[in-house]
């Protein structure tokens, strides 16, 4: 039988990415190209300066390549205005960081629901679909506790939820379990694998962490910007 071709995601067209510091240019990313399909789970791995920083920032439509292109679901996102790309990142993207970034005096459903604030869903809306989240990723008994009342793999996991409020065609992870001890670790990446297994979410983890490789389809590694290698992972 034949296999079914995925669809496409994100591309990176010939894309290179250089910043200037004073008179000396710095080449952070040269000619990738890179494809990244619906329902994969893939890692992006390199070492320091490798150019992974930037790979994150451009995948997650937060920067503009210096030259090249890169589609977002069909979109030329170099195309878009500022506000533009805000929007479309909001609505695609979801993003999971390794210090979880949620806000200290809000509750675990109030943290979920801010993405929401900006698509236009009423509060009533919004409540419920954050507690439906934070019951999926199984902190339906902390709704109401604050980042302070959890501990480190509780806040992930409010933060995963958060990243799936508005439905994103991919999820960008950070090194997600870099500031968790090993079972919270391990009980992350779990959930990041049922994302994909029960709802064909596509899942990017950027990471200089090996222990990954085996929780990826395919693994790409990047050295001195650019692409060394992109090939299977460990995950089946």
């Amino acid at each position: 039988m034949k296999s079914v071709a995925r669809k496409t995601i994100l591309e990176l067209r010939n894309v290179s990415k250089f910043y200037t510091l004073g008179q000396t240019k710095c080449d952070a990313l040269t000619d990738i190209n890179l494809k990244i399909y619906a329902g994969e789970a893939l890692a992006i791995m390199g070492p320091s300066g490798s150019g992974k920083s930037t790979m994150l920032h451009l995948l997650g439509c937060l920067d503009k390549p210096t030259h090249g292109k890169i589609l977002l679901d069909g979109i030329d996102t170099a195309r878009l205005t500022d506000a533009e790309l805000a929007r479309v990142r909001g609505q695609k993207i979801g993003f999971v960081f390794q210090f979880f970034f949620l806000m200290p005096t809000l509750n675990a459903v109030e943290n979920v629901e801010l993405p929401m604030l900006f698509n236009g869903l009423g509060a009533d809306e919004r409540r419920e679909k954050a507690i439906e989240l934070l019951k999926k990723v199984g902190l339906g008994d902390r709704l109401w506790h604050t980042p302070s009342q959890l501990s480190g793999g509780q806040r992930q996991r409010v933060a995963v939820a958060r990243a799936l409020a508005n439905d994103p065609v991919m999820v960008l992870a950070d090194e997600p379990t870099g500031n968790l001890d090993s079972k919270s670790g391990h009980e992350i990446l779990r959930l990041f694998a049922d994302l994909r297994k029960k709802e064909g979410r596509t899942v990017v983890l950027v990471t200089h962490d090996p222990d990954l490789l085996h929780h990826a389809e395919r693994v790409v590694h990047l050295k001195d910007g650019r692409i060394e290698s992109d090939g299977k992972g460990g995950l089946k």
